[in-house]
């Protein structure tokens, strides 16, 4: 429905996406090790919330940057490994069994196999999950997903900012609307998800204060991973 392609594990664009890595090194992980360690109320102990620190480098969310506000890590101090857990979870990847995770069947056959983990979770993870506080109650959220593909599929040529996304994708504001927040809607639903599961790529502003002026382009992944219906209206590099 949405244009996505089969890939194969040995394409190089996979390791554009923060979170099929993650998966793939916590199935790993879990195949080597037989389970990992939960707490009482079932997030991952933090042993283990320290090892995926580390070993993920996820973008945003490196080591350096958990510990300078945080004196110990646990998996909510780490919000893409929160999520990872409950997409595993709610895919069946995983389960919990007497205080441990551990892999299912369906699990144990991704394991080294990043091109069947992004077929797995891509879709569901973009499309299912709800990322912000305006999809969970329904509060003017962005228009559907084919739209925002296709559109993006020509914005992002170039790059695209929050601020613009805000522009095309949700409901014209009134003039007492905080503008901010809907390009905060725009990034956290829309363009944050892109870029963990890898199909953009977010250019950071030198001033953080104008955050709504990063850029955000297709990566490689995108274009591997994607075909669409404006493929053919984006203009190919004028030969000389």
């Amino acid at each position: 429905m949405y244009g996505f392609q089969a890939l194969t594990d040995d394409a190089p664009a996979l390791e554009q996406s923060p979170l099929v890595m993650a998966i793939a090194k916590t199935l790993e992980y879990t195949a080597q090790n037989g389970s990992i360690e939960l707490t009482k109320s079932g997030a991952f102990k933090r042993s283990f919330v320290n090892w995926a620190a580390a070993e993920f480098r996820w973008p945003g969310f490196t080591v350096e940057e958990l510990f300078r506000f945080n004196k110990v890590l646990n998996e909510h101090d780490f919000y893409p490994l929160a999520q990872l857990h409950s997409l595993l979870l709610h895919l069946k990847i995983g389960r919990h069994f007497k205080g441990t995770f551990r892999l299912t069947k369906v699990g144990m056959c991704l394991v080294g196999h990043p091109a069947q983990i992004f077929a797995k979770v891509a879709e569901t993870y973009l499309f299912d999950v709800v990322h912000s506080e305006a999809e969970r109650h329904d509060s003017g959220g962005a228009v559907s997903w084919q739209i925002i593909l296709n559109t993006l599929n020509l914005e992002a040529e170039n790059g695209i900012t929050s601020k613009r996304a805000g522009e095309l994708f949700y409901p014209k504001p009134d003039p007492s609307t905080n503008y901010h927040l809907i390009s905060s809607d725009a990034y956290v639903a829309i363009l944050r998800p892109l870029c963990w599961i890898g199909l953009l790529y977010e250019h950071p502003h030198p001033d953080i204060r104008r955050w709504e002026e990063a850029a955000f382009t297709k990566t490689a992944l995108w274009k591997a991973a994607l075909k669409l219906p404006t493929d053919d209206l984006i203009q190919s590099p004028t030969m000389h």
